[in-house]
């Protein structure tokens, strides 16, 4: 069973609070969930839309065969492709054939009166979405107009019931940024700056949040680049330390990411990706950084750069950027994008994962410690002689290869379906769901999931005799570029599997771009 939900309309009438109810209701009452989020650069107005996917079985991604639809305005019906069994919840009678006309009394808390239809047609029960409606709006002033709406909705007949009933075990939700936030953390964060800049501003919000309670600090300083110089300057000190930002905030910083990779100072980067060049489409998610975060700052140094998936590869690989920046005194960029970030996942557990303790040297007596944007020695002090020159970059050049020796013991890559198949699917960051998801439509494909762009990861052997092809979300393949440096394996256009029109993969998508490929 599985139902892909639209919930559609202007932004301003709470699209996005209705989603999420619903994906946290449904999840609790044991369903897989993924909700996906599209919005303009707009506080009010303009065309905006979640795809809300529910199965009693595992999904990773969204569909756009839309089974019922939350048409807030008239866009809704008219802006997507509807089928002829497509229910249609509205509170006005637009032309469509399957509608469930919908009585809003309050105007101002209309999406409630949606969630409750929806959750009543459903078959499911109102105090799971009583509870969540209680927790969402706690202390707002309709709280309760929002209850006697829910009991409203539930009193009322709509001949009209899915029936989907409370599974056994409860699950919840995560976005990719929550998941990153989580495990900063519990890695130990200190100090988060950052300046607002969609789609990073998730985490910065979920980090504020969360601030008092476990004992950091969140501060915005007023520009991308003081928010890097303040960062080395509190890494400096000790602190465990992370900054967040989009592409054009992370060309601002990248001559302090060339001082953090000379200075020897540990950082750690949440770099969310978006459509550029400049502003591109600021709300919408492309994967256009990746040469950025590869070959961003001049000169040569050590870095690393980890791409996550899913919520799982969030929580690791966020822990394992924090341990290899803070061993290898290293620049660690985390690199997300907007689906990413703001799209709900299903989770059941996450098992808790340690790292080394990493033992720092003490400091004693009248020892002093620098750190310089300028060429030195081991003791911090400055350098100008060739010779010794040479020592310097041959010191960073030696952290290198001992980063790229301990990286290539972790999990840089994964690998999911028919091991033993012929063709092979490569991608990285958020393309993941929707590949999982069609392999179950693509018997002759497997699917490598690289986790490493910095140190790049070396899977020759699980490709070594197989029809590569490479998917990713932007329009030349910097992905494929990669593995064709790094691993020498030739990837032609007609194997770039290119996406770029701003909005992210679907399962059903993958399925017809690779059912064709024989």
């Amino acid at each position: 069973m599985r139902l892909n939900i639209l919930i559609a309309g202007a932004a301003g009438q709470g699209i996005n609070e209705i989603s999420n109810i619903l994906a946290k209701s449904l999840a609790f009452s044991g369903y897989y969930v993924f909700n996906y989020r599209e919005y303009g650069s707009l506080i009010t107005g303009g065309h905006n839309w979640n795809v809300l996917s529910v199965s009693d079985k595992e999904i990773n991604a969204h569909e756009n065969d839309f089974d019922i639809v939350i048409a807030l305005n008239e866009d809704a019906v008219k802006k997507h492709k509807l089928n002829n069994d497509t229910i249609v919840l509205a509170s006005e009678a637009y032309k469509v054939k399957n509608l469930v006309k919908v009585e809003i009394g309050n105007k101002k808390i209309e999406n409630v009166y949606y969630a409750s239809v929806l959750f009543k047609i459903l078959g499911l029960e109102k105090e799971i979405l009583k509870k969540y409606i209680e927790k969402v709006f706690a202390g707002k002033s309709y709280l309760k107009e929002d209850l006697e709406a829910v009991e409203k909705m539930y009193s009322k007949d709509y001949k009209l019931n899915l029936g989907l009933k409370k599974l056994k075990g409860e699950k919840k939700v995560l976005t990719g940024a929550e998941a990153v936030g989580i495990s900063a953390i519990e890695s130990g964060l200190q100090v988060y700056l950052a300046y607002p800049m969609t789609p990073a501003t998730s985490m910065l919000t979920f980090l504020a949040q969360h601030q008092e309670k476990y004992n950091y600090f969140v501060y915005t300083p007023e520009s991308e680049v003081a928010v890097i110089n303040n960062a080395l300057g509190v890494s400096f000190t000790g602190a465990v330390t992370m900054i967040g930002t989009a592409g054009g905030g992370f060309d601002l910083m990248t001559e302090a990411l060339s001082m953090s990779g000379m200075a020897e100072i540990p950082l750690v980067i949440y770099l969310a990706q978006r459509p550029g060049p400049s502003t591109g489409v600021p709300t919408y998610s492309m994967q256009t950084d990746i040469n950025a975060a590869i070959y961003g700052g001049h000169g040569e140094f050590p870095r690393v750069v980890v791409s996550p998936g899913d919520i799982e590869d969030c929580y690791r690989l966020t822990k394992e950027a924090f341990y290899l920046s803070e061993k290898y005194k290293a620049p660690s960029i985390i690199l997300s994008d907007k689906h990413l970030a703001e799209s709900y996942y299903t989770i059941e557990d996450i098992k808790d994962y340690k790292l080394p303790e990493i033992k720092l040297k003490k400091i004693v007596g009248k020892d002093l410690v620098r750190a310089s944007s300028y060429e030195h020695d081991v003791n911090g002090e400055l350098v100008d002689k060739p010779e010794e020159i040479k020592k310097a970059f041959e010191r960073r050049l030696k952290r290198i290869e001992e980063l790229k020796k301990e990286v290539s013991k972790m999990e840089t890559y994964s690998v999911y379906g028919n091991s033993k198949a012929k063709k092979v699917i490569i991608g990285t960051g958020s393309v993941k769901g929707a590949v999982i998801d069609a392999l179950k439509n693509l018997a002759d494909f497997s699917y490598i999931h690289v986790n490493y762009l910095e140190p790049f990861a070396d899977f020759s052997d699980a490709i070594k005799g197989k029809e590569v092809y490479v998917i990713e979300e932007n329009s030349v393949g910097q992905l494929a570029d990669l593995i064709q440096k790094n691993l020498l394996v030739k990837i032609d256009n007609k194997h770039r599997i290119l996406k770029y029109d701003a909005l992210p993969f679907a399962a059903s998508e993958v399925v017809k771009l690779m059912g064709g490929r024989k």
